[in-house]
């Protein structure tokens, strides 16, 4: 059996457990930085929805308007993470088997891109979405593909977002460079090492082309990433836990 244990929930969100221990996940853990370009995208898309839906106003009513305005950035999240999850489990199958997959209309475009990259780049696929995890540092995460390119072994992520390539991705893949044990490829396979890795990128697919772009997961990145783990168990804190009962209270008389 594996050290490893994931436990899959609703919406496709998942848990690790180390020889019987839970322990947290790369996104969430790189998920306790601040990002200040997500905070004003999330505003934009507020201002975007609350513009484009003047009449919703009246329709709706004042409460509802801005409930449905806040919650814009987060369905924007949403339908974007729905195609970049559905680009991985397509980009899966092409490096895995060779084989087109059955893909939904509205995704045939980006999986064109990403099949365009593994032909043109002759990409020898090595191990594609496995689970890894630090023994060390304990904490756990998938990758997306490990695979050979020109002679050297790519550590590879497939993102799909309209910006690009952000540095937070540069920190999970070197969380991911420097795990010391992947799982085996079936449930009854052996752990195995996480081997020798030169290169780490992105392949950032986009309906109209992709780029392969090398990212800087170095030892100094690593370090950055474990420094948001001790953060991010300190989150998962509940307020009683840090945050005592006053021990006094008081209140001044106003003068009349």
């Amino acid at each position: 059996m594996s050290a490893l244990v994931i436990t899959t929930g609703r919406g496709g969100w998942h848990s690790y457990s180390l020889n019987g221990q839970r322990v947290p996940g790369v996104t969430s853990c790189t998920g306790v930085l601040n990002k200040p370009a997500l905070q004003s995208w999330y505003a934009e898309q507020a201002a975007i929805w609350a513009a484009n839906n003047p009449d919703q106003l009246t329709a709706l009513g004042h409460e509802e308007f801005i409930g449905m305005a806040k919650g814009a950035g987060t369905r924007e999240m949403k339908s974007a993470s729905k195609i970049g999850q559905d680009l991985h489990s397509h980009a899966e199958k092409l490096a895995t088997t060779g084989e087109a997959p059955d893909v939904p209309e509205q995704d045939l475009l980006m999986v064109q891109q990403a099949a365009d990259f593994l032909d043109v780049m002759q990409v020898r696929t090595i191990v594609a979405e496995r689970c890894v995890w630090n023994e060390q540092h304990h904490y756990a995460g998938r990758l997306d593909l490990l695979a050979e390119i020109d002679g050297r072994v790519w550590l590879l992520d497939f993102k799909t977002g309209r910006s690009g390539i952000w540095p937070e991705a540069a920190m999970q893949q070197a969380a991911y460079r420097y795990c010391t044990h992947m799982q085996g490829p079936t449930p009854d396979s052996p752990d195995e090492p996480m081997p020798p890795i030169a290169s780490a990128g992105c392949v950032w697919v986009r309906p109209d082309g992709w780029q392969l772009v090398p990212v800087r997961a170095d030892a100094d990145i690593w370090q950055a990433f474990l420094a948001t783990i001790p953060l991010y168990h300190f989150m998962q804190l509940k307020r009683e836990e840090v945050v005592a009962a006053p021990a006094a209270a008081g209140r001044a008389d106003h003068a009349a």
